[in-house]
């Protein structure tokens, strides 16, 4: 009795050091709800011989009971949390966006997983997929899954795209009344040529009569 009373005890030792390892480390957890997963080829954190690599990995996107989400990615199709490379919370500062490859982005179809706002803390993801269809499909899902958050935070998030907004409009009016002043200073040009000219031929005009 007291070997089975050892080994259970162990084993619940293990499994509860494999939760903890996991919840540590952003594997599967209990409670976790699957969003989407599947393959893409992400680019590496550092580089190796001045250039970032890109390596293939298999996604995964969960939500915890609480709501959060969470994209892991592993180095092969599972969510054993010794075989995941890196995980990220997607909170309500995340964003999508495309990646063209005249962005200097070598691989086809990527897009950017990362802050609204670049502050040089929180990373952002580059992700190549094999089709646009794919591309799309992840982006939707994240945008989807981070505007699950709580509403405060939703409103959080609505500010700063309301004051990334507001930069843009701000930045466009400054160019529109550019352009206006230079069509103004380019009219008063015209009309003081214009007047310039006829004086001189009024002028020469009473010479020649006079």
């Amino acid at each position: 009795m007291s070997q089975k009373k050892a080994g259970a005890s162990s084993g619940g030792a293990a499994a509860s050091a494999s939760s903890s390892v996991a919840s540590a480390r952003g594997g599967a957890q209990p409670g976790d709800q699957l969003i989407h997963e599947g393959w893409a080829v992400k680019e590496s954190g550092t580089k190796f011989c001045g250039r970032y690599q890109w390596q293939k990995r298999w996604f995964r996107l969960v939500a915890d009971i609480h709501g959060v989400s969470r994209l892991s990615y592993f180095k092969a199709c599972t969510d054993n949390p010794a075989q995941m490379a890196g995980s990220v919370q997607l909170d309500q500062t995340y964003s999508t966006r495309p990646i063209e490859k005249q962005h200097g982005k070598s691989q086809p179809f990527c897009f950017a997983v990362g802050p609204l706002v670049e502050d040089g803390i929180k990373r952002t993801y580059y992700i190549s997929c094999e089709s646009e269809q794919i591309r799309q499909e992840w982006m939707e899902v994240i945008d989807a899954a981070v505007e699950g958050v709580p509403e405060e935070a939703r409103e959080r998030r609505a500010t700063v795209v309301q004051r990334l907004s507001e930069r843009v409009s701000h930045q466009a009016y400054r160019v529109h009344a550019f352009e206006y002043a230079r069509y103004v200073l380019k009219t008063e040009d015209i009309v003081y040529a214009t007047a310039s000219s006829n004086c001189k031929n009024y002028g020469s005009g009473s010479a020649r009569y006079g």
